[in-house]
């Protein structure tokens, strides 16, 4: 128990250390993202994403992501849902100093890696694995428009739905 009391002391005083060095920054990002379709199935995910940026460029993510599995495979169509929990890793490789990026304001391009595993009673139990590429505006204080593209293996854990490697695309809102 000394231990645990021992490192969460040395973790929040070094957070508060980076916090007086560095203004720590955090955002919230609303995100789909549509998988090719694999083994008759074609994923959709809607992502939540709450991260922080504890020191310069480097994020660190929780993500909270409703899936919908549309699957049509000799001629039965059905879908399959569920609910998974996750977190991951970000840093921002480029920002873009210009006024006018491609999407309208000063941009920036992370790569992303996030790792997420269904919660309940899910149709569809699985774990995602995920690595992609964002770009997004990087103006502060708005709204701001999200693009991506993307590698994920679905490790699937129900009968009867096979694993799946699939490229994926994403649009998403960040705040």
């Amino acid at each position: 128990m000394r231990k645990v009391f021992f490192i969460i002391s040395i973790l929040v005083s070094t957070t508060m250390a980076m916090q007086a060095q560095n203004k720590l920054g955090y955002f919230i990002e609303d995100n789909i993202q549509i998988g090719a379709k694999q083994h008759g199935m074609t994923t959709v995910m809607d992502n939540l994403l709450v991260g922080i940026e504890p020191v310069k460029n480097l994020k660190v993510m929780f993500d909270w992501q409703g899936t919908l599995g549309l699957y049509d495979k000799n001629d039965v169509k059905t879908y399959y849902q569920g609910t998974a929990i996750g977190g991951g890793l970000g840093y921002r490789l480029l920002t873009d100093k210009e006024e006018k990026g491609l999407l309208g304001s000063k941009d920036a391009l992370d790569v992303r890696a996030l790792f997420t595993t269904t919660i309940g009673k899910p149709d569809w139990k699985y774990n995602q694995y995920s690595i992609g590429l964002t770009l997004y505006g990087y103006d502060k204080g708005k709204i701001r428009p999200t693009v991506g593209v993307g590698y994920r293996y679905i490790d699937s854990r129900t009968a009867g739905i096979r694993s799946q490697s699939t490229i994926f695309f994403e649009l998403g809102l960040k705040l």
